[in-house]
């Protein structure tokens, strides 16, 4: 077996999640995009085991019931007639559900995709950072903001 030097890995770890991420959020798009434009709320999972499920909501929310057997990897859900942005409600389902190992989660409005994304597990330093952020995260700029400070989480929009 040949040694990698470290200095070949360096900086593609975050690439690679950043790709992932991508992947995830136009998997998020495809399958919600066409139910933005609905009156009522849908909800996208993709699970560790590749298995994919769609679920119908109502007018202001979705309920999920997150399976324990098997690790959700993707949640995204949709507003419909909106823009993709986080309310207050789902920042803070977000953290959590990154905190419990999910790793993406997403918005999909009229506009496109808002995804918050792991780049490493969940460190307490930065859910303590977006959990003080949260009421003052107000557009999707403010969400890339925060994110900015921390080191274990990103945010992409398609």
């Amino acid at each position: 077996m040949a040694r990698v030097a470290k200095a070949f890995c360096s900086g593609r770890g975050e690439e690679a999640y950043r790709w992932a991420a991508s992947r995830g959020a136009r998997l998020a798009l495809e399958a919600l995009s066409t139910r933005v434009l609905q009156d009522r709320e849908y909800a996208f999972i993709l699970l560790e085991n590749c298995e994919a499920y769609l679920l119908k909501g109502f007018e202001r929310n979705v309920v999920v019931p997150m399976p324990r057997s098997v690790r959700t990897f993707l949640f995204a859900h949709s507003h419909p007639r909106g823009p993709a942005a986080f309310s207050r409600r789902d920042l803070l389902s977000a953290v959590n559900m990154l905190s419990d190992g999910v790793y993406e989660v997403c918005v999909v409005g009229v506009d496109g995709a808002l995804c918050v994304y792991r780049v490493s597990y969940l460190t307490l330093e930065d859910f303590e950072k977006l959990m003080e952020s949260i009421d003052r995260i107000e557009t999707p700029q403010d969400l890339f903001d925060c994110v900015s400070q921390c080191e274990s989480v990103g945010v992409l929009t398609l």
